[in-house]
């Protein structure tokens, strides 16, 4: 899929670069990456026209089967015809054709991300598209199409999943095979700005305070977990809901404390907070206990 190579090498370095086909990163000038041929060339280290697969096995370690299935996961690409269950019992197959079909569509009009801070490059790299009145974020659940978020701020604010009953899902869980920390928002879209800054992220489609115990599995390699709390009491009664979910002693909460109720991710970089800044909340990050006791 597109930008795979871009996705993974990105979450150990800054990619930068224009055009359409050659990026490199800030930490390393002689990575250089062809997003044209998804390969890699490495000049200081004497590797060249490398895979995506070759990059996990011989940078990060991994074995072959480990990387084939981080592959497969962070592609984004479903088994054709695979269903999915509502809660109503009723099973409908997601059509993963769409995805191409919105974010097509969404290229004549991006304010809508514009102003949440996301670039061209991060809009396509999550294929963010639009249909109708409806911004769309697709969901990918272990490599398979399950839904879309849909999102409008006019005429009202709203969000919605575009196939109804098949209920809260979690975003962008796959790069948890990539890293040992991770940040946990409480909306897919902040969760994409972090990612975009360099902060690997991850969230769910149910909004605040929603956490199934069944998403615990995705953290069992984890090391560093934090959470990024809506500066609300909403926000607040989620970080202790998620802390409990994943063991209080693993998970530590970022707050924006003076910064404004309901004050959340978006809001930080929109104000033109830096990503030194962030890092600056996240060393003074509290574990979920400790907040209830202040």
């Amino acid at each position: 899929m597109e930008s795979v190579l871009e996705k993974i090498v990105g979450l150990d370095f800054t990619v930068v670069g224009n055009g359409n086909r050659w990026r490199y990163t800030e930490e390393h000038s002689s990575l250089i990456l062809d997003l044209e041929e998804q390969v890699w060339f490495w000049n200081s280290k004497n590797m060249y026209h490398k895979t995506p697969l070759d990059y996990l096995v011989q940078i990060k370690g991994y074995s072959q089967d480990r990387a084939k299935k981080v592959l497969s996961d962070i592609s984004g690409k479903s088994v054709i015809g695979k269903s999915v269950e509502t809660r109503s019992g009723v099973k409908i197959v997601p059509n993963e054709a769409l995805v191409d079909l919105f974010w097509k569509n969404g290229k004549k009009d991006r304010e809508y991300w514009y102003k949440r801070c996301l670039t061209d490059r991060t809009i396509d790299l999550f294929k963010l598209g639009k249909f109708d009145s409806f911004y769309t974020i697709p969901i990918y659940v272990d490599g398979l199409f399950r839904n879309f978020q849909r999102r409008q701020d006019i005429p009202e604010k709203k969000i919605r999943p575009w196939y109804s009953g098949v209920g809260p899902l979690i975003f962008n869980s796959s790069i948890l095979e990539l890293v040992d920390t991770v940040y946990i928002t409480e909306g897919p879209v902040d969760s994409i700005l972090l990612v975009q800054n360099g902060f690997p992220a991850i969230s769910q489609t149910g909004g605040a305070g929603v956490w199934l115990d069944a998403w615990s599995k995705y953290f069992l390699r984890t090391k560093r977990i934090y959470y990024i709390a809506d500066s609300d009491e909403a926000g607040k009664r989620a970080s202790i809901r998620v802390a409990g979910g994943l063991g209080n002693s693993r998970v530590k909460v970022v707050q924006f404390d003076g910064l404004g109720v309901g004050y959340d991710t978006v809001d930080f970089f929109r104000d033109g907070h830096t990503k030194d800044e962030f890092k600056d909340l996240v060393d003074k990050a509290k574990f979920s206990y400790e907040i209830k006791e202040k």
